[in-house]
């Protein structure tokens, strides 16, 4: 069989969803495949197949150098392909994306956000609009979920035709084989007690002061419980304030990001989801495949997906809607308010929060189904179905 070369192009391989997928879609690269492992810059922390070309364009959030360093990486990303005339070139992440449709007439992309609650305000409306034009001149797009594929059609106007729906794969026995690990000694006591655990970048868009604020509601009724938030990101200092001045710091602990984030999820007693917009979260389904209960935001998209497939994707419930693999709960608002009482879905957050803590039996039971729907995200059956990228007869020819 003749070797095809395919790039991946990635900001990078450090902490995220999309990069633990691009690490494990790496080792599953057949033998006559080339990889090429194309990243914004050299930050890595998960282990990779293929060869690594960097553009060496650092990321940033300030406006006038991000336009002039999304021009840089486009013209270098268009001289590496130049250099190593791909068959196929694969991106993951908005800017990726676009610089793969501007690059290459045959750009494969993969959307992992649902853009219309994502993208928000002066630049969000911005970058819908260059989604809207733009995405529609890829040659396949990737959604993680139905919820987003639905969106792409009706809101941005692509035909359905090009787009086909690829979920995030975990590994649910390496998964549960390190979520049987040691805790680090330093929390160790603190699992002792009954945990409410979250992980996740500690950034708006995770709404973790949703957490905190239910959880404060959860503390009247089980004096007992704690809460560990595993991550870092711009909202630490910000939300270690708001725990200090309401004084429950000594029941929430920031554990950052942890090398073996299992080991917590294993102990924990169920796993909270704030978010006030997604993809698929993986988070979710790790979680699950620790065999945890799981009480998630109804955010759009995906966590309906995982906890509720039988039901309408476009359906967002405004009560607690106890469901066949978890608790949907109505998505909180997105303003901080620091000194508020606890809003009426923060309140719904924490009613399901205390039934599950409080009802064992029903703890139990969504515990064995999050394990059973993890399977079906297993690494086995979904990277199967991105085989077809590999298939050298997909691209009639080189770029």
């Amino acid at each position: 069989m003749a070797t095809r070369k395919v790039i991946i192009l990635i900001p990078t391989l450090a902490h995220g969803g999309a990069e633990r997928v691009v690490s494990s879609l790496s080792f599953q690269a057949p033998a006559h495949v080339e990889l090429v492992l194309a990243v914004f810059e050299r930050n890595i922390s998960y282990p990779f197949q293929g060869r690594i070309e960097s553009l060496d364009v650092a990321l940033t959030k300030s406006l006038v150098p991000r336009v002039y360093r999304f021009f840089l990486r486009w013209w270098r990303f268009r001289r590496l392909l130049e250099k190593e005339r791909p068959d196929a070139v694969i991106s993951f992440g908005y800017s990726a994306d676009i610089i793969n449709i501007f690059t290459n007439r045959k750009a494969v992309i993969r959307v992992d956000m649902f853009l219309t609650e994502g993208r928000r305000g002066v630049w969000g409306s911005f970058t819908k609009w260059i989604a809207k034009f733009v995405f529609r001149r890829a040659y396949l797009i990737l959604a993680v979920s139905e919820a987003i594929k639905m969106d792409l059609g009706e809101t941005f106007g692509i035909s359905t035709e090009k787009i086909r729906v690829l979920r995030n794969p975990i590994d649910v026995e390496r998964i549960k084989k390190l979520s049987q690990e040691e805790l680090p000694s330093a929390y160790q006591k603190v699992f002792e007690f009954p945990v409410v655990v979250a992980m996740g970048r500690l950034t708006k868009q995770k709404g973790q002061w949703h957490i905190i604020k239910a959880f404060q509601e959860v503390k009247k009724q089980l004096p007992q419980a704690k809460l560990c938030i595993l991550g870092k990101g711009s909202m630490e200092e910000e939300l270690r304030s708001y725990v200090s001045s309401v004084g429950i710091a000594g029941d929430v602990y920031f554990a950052g990001w942890q090398e073996n984030p299992y080991a917590f999820l294993g102990r924990a007693r169920v796993f909270v989801l704030s978010s006030l917009w997604e993809g698929l979260p993986m988070v979710l389904l790790e979680a699950m495949a620790c065999g945890l209960p799981i009480v998630s935001a109804d955010c759009k998209s995906g966590p309906r997906e995982i906890l509720a497939p039988s039901t309408d994707v476009k359906f967002q419930t405004q009560e607690i809607e106890y469901a066949e693999f978890g608790a949907l709960t109505p998505v909180c608002s997105r303003s901080w308010e620091y000194r508020a009482q606890a809003s009426r879905e923060e309140r719904l957050l924490a009613e399901a929060l205390v039934r599950v803590l409080r009802d064992s039996s029903y703890a139990r039971q969504l515990g064995l189904q999050s394990g059973r729907r993890a399977q079906d995200f297993d690494n086995e059956r979904i990277l199967q179905e991105y085989e077809f990228l590999w298939n050298e007869n997909y691209f009639e020819k080189r770029l």
